[in-house]
């Protein structure tokens, strides 16, 4: 039996730490087609603008939309509900590793202001638990937190009891993905093989975790793909803003990313402006593919995509 436990629900703020990007070209130019001209202008707000760079930050409305859901009984006690419609908007998956329960506050502040809104601390983290409540607390109704590395049951459980929205599992483990399942808790089961991934498309994943995707790299992923077209892939391991777009362009709808987002050197540096832009960086980079799928569904190309040819961060 889980012990449901009341978590404070804070008020999410708009993020207020200003990004600086560079561009190559005048500013003019290069704020028009990297925001413009892709649509993005409707995510990001100018906080500042001047010389060879614009400070940027997620609107408000994008990355803190308030969700007026209650958590849910159940015959295992109180779920914390999961929004669907936080993870569609930036649909990656920060992981949290060991990290350090002290630095636990600055790096989701980074990671709100940056506009990331799912977080996964692996349940081998020591205190992942107590981690899991602060990270919902500090998150507020702006940042799904679910747990990693859940290898049985009673991790799941406890995982669960300390206000997980969502559980992923290294590898395929029917019995935690049944128990999710019939808890109604979204599961991101790990698969590598045809075999595991249509196993845990029969057994109800929400999205399988494609684990470790840099194994066999883009190509496999779009080969399973075409074989299991209604199975959602979240390739996991790997994954970069260097191999970001390859992925994207195979079919993934999700994407699973630690040290490249919780870079432990910066961390240690108490680095938290690199974080922030980090991952608006990522934010921008998935909007903007999001928006060249579109056009070349469409027929219309862009004239340029912002990446990291395109764009320098000021550290």
């Amino acid at each position: 039996m889980l012990i449901g436990s009341e978590t404070m629900d804070l008020a999410s703020q708009e993020a207020q730490v200003p990004i600086v990007l560079a561009a190559p070209e005048p500013l003019s130019v290069a704020y028009r087609l990297a925001l413009e001209t892709l649509g993005l202008g409707k995510h990001l707000t100018v906080v500042a603008a001047g010389g060879n760079g614009v400070r940027i930050r997620p609107r408000t409305s994008h990355v803190a939309r308030p969700l007026f859901r209650s958590r849910r009984a159940t015959a295992a006690g109180m779920i914390t509900p999961f929004s669907t419609e936080l993870f569609q908007q930036l649909p990656i998956v920060g992981i949290l590793r060991g990290l350090a329960t002290e630095t636990l506050e600055p790096v989701i502040n980074a990671a709100r202001a940056g506009g990331l809104t799912n977080l996964e601390i692996t349940m081998n983290t020591p205190g992942a638990a107590g981690q899991i409540r602060a990270a919902r607390a500090l998150g507020g109704r702006a940042l799904n937190v679910g747990a990693g590395t859940v290898t049985e049951v009673g991790l799941m459980e406890e995982a669960l009891a300390a206000g997980a929205s969502f559980i992923v599992t290294p590898a395929l483990i029917t019995e935690v993905i049944e128990r999710c399942v019939q808890l109604h808790v979204p599961v991101f089961p790990g698969a590598l093989s045809p075999a595991e991934v249509r196993r845990a498309g029969e057994l109800g994943a929400t999205l399988v975790k494609v684990f470790p995707a840099d194994l066999f790299g883009p190509g496999y992923l779009r080969s399973l793909k075409s074989s299991f077209p209604t199975i959602k892939l979240m390739p996991t391991g790997g994954v970069d803003l260097l191999t970001f777009a390859a992925y994207a362009q195979a079919g993934a709808e999700a994407f699973g990313i630690g040290s490249p987002l919780f870079a432990a050197q910066r961390i240690a540096a108490q680095d938290w402006e690199w974080h922030a832009q980090m991952f608006l960086f990522t934010f921008t980079m998935k909007l903007a593919s999001r928006e060249t799928e579109e056009c070349v569904g469409s027929g219309q190309l862009p004239l340029t995509t912002p990446g990291p040819a395109g764009f320098r961060m000021i550290r």
